[in-house]
């Protein structure tokens, strides 16, 4: 979250610049507007952005059971069960 931070931080500052460079103090209020706008956008919609560039699509009901053999088999290899799983998530959500 920090880095996405100082990342869209330092944009709107290079966009600011370029718009001080351009238009003086008038250039750089209208860059500030845009890299606003960017930004908002750039965060708001970032999960459907990445979605879409990995072409992801839901998992159908059909590939889910054709696929179970392969999480049973991995949790019995590493004797891990769901709900081992779920307490260790729990575990670490309170100790943070």
């Amino acid at each position: 979250m920090l880095r996405t931070t100082l990342l869209l931080g330092a944009l709107t500052g290079v966009i600011m610049a370029m718009g001080n460079y351009m238009g003086g103090s008038s250039g750089m209020t209208i860059a500030f507007i845009i890299a606003v706008v960017m930004n908002f956008g750039a965060y708001w919609f970032s999960d459907k952005m990445v979605l879409r560039a990995y072409s992801a699509r839901e998992v159908t009901e059909a590939e889910r059971e054709r696929n179970r053999w392969h999480h049973e088999r991995r949790d019995k290899r590493h004797d891990v069960g769901h709900n081992d799983r779920l307490d260790r998530r729990r575990k670490r959500a309170g100790s943070e």
